[in-house]
């Protein structure tokens, strides 16, 4: 269970965008990375509702 699953069902989210800046360690030090969780639930969400293909 992952916190973007708890706040979700907590707000009743259909999707929830979770955009995490400059991550210590990475190549870049000027990064963005954004994380999407279709219709999240603590006891439902599966890892394959965190992927986003386009």
């Amino acid at each position: 269970m992952k916190i973007e699953d708890q706040i979700g069902e907590i707000l009743g989210a259909k999707v929830v965008i979770l955009l995490v800046g400059e991550r210590p360690g990475l190549g870049q030090s000027e990064s963005l990375s954004c994380y999407a969780v279709y219709s999240p639930r603590m006891a439902t969400t599966v890892e394959a509702d965190r992927h986003l293909y386009l």
